[in-house]
């Protein structure tokens, strides 16, 4: 009895190892398998990570490239202000020179306007053609004056 006792006692220990190292397996296999989904759930907040920052970095991108094309449009508008404005002085300039008689000067003045600000500025070419007219019939006046007093002097020669 008493072996049937030691064989019923070492056989209940010995069934109780074993569950216990299953236990112990079973437990090493959870810790394992939650393991895993931690490291997948990082993976995945890590890619989440990535797209979150490449996204805001293209936004935070197309937000600096919409602010310099606004300052750049705002340069445009500001030096095309400033040629108008240029413009405007040296027409105002022509047309004074126009008034005074200084032909050749006013001439030049609308000519820099076509050349380096407005190649179709009306009231340059305007300034232009009235100084053209001008000068012609300055030049034609002046060569009658000369015809006129040749033939003066041709005359008193001929006396």
């Amino acid at each position: 009895m008493i072996r049937i006792k030691i064989v019923l006692v070492g056989g209940l220990v010995t069934s109780l190892f074993i569950a216990g190292c299953g236990k112990k397996q079973e437990q090493a296999g959870y810790v394992e398998t939650k393991m895993e989904e931690g490291k997948e759930i990082i993976q995945q907040e890590k890619q989440e990570a990535v797209q979150k920052k490449e996204s805001m970095t293209e936004q935070a991108e197309g937000k600096a490239a919409k602010s310099e094309l606004e300052k750049t449009k705002s340069e445009a508008v500001s030096a095309k202000d400033k040629t108008d404005s240029i413009i405007k002085e040296l027409i105002a300039k022509a047309k004074a020179l126009l008034d005074k008689g200084e032909y050749k000067e006013a001439g030049a003045t609308a000519q820099d306007v076509l050349n380096n600000y407005d190649s179709e500025s009306q009231e340059a070419k305007n300034i232009i053609a009235t100084v053209t007219e001008k000068l012609k019939a300055t030049a034609t006046e002046k060569s009658e004056e000369i015809t006129k007093g040749l033939k003066g002097k041709l005359e008193g020669l001929g006396k």
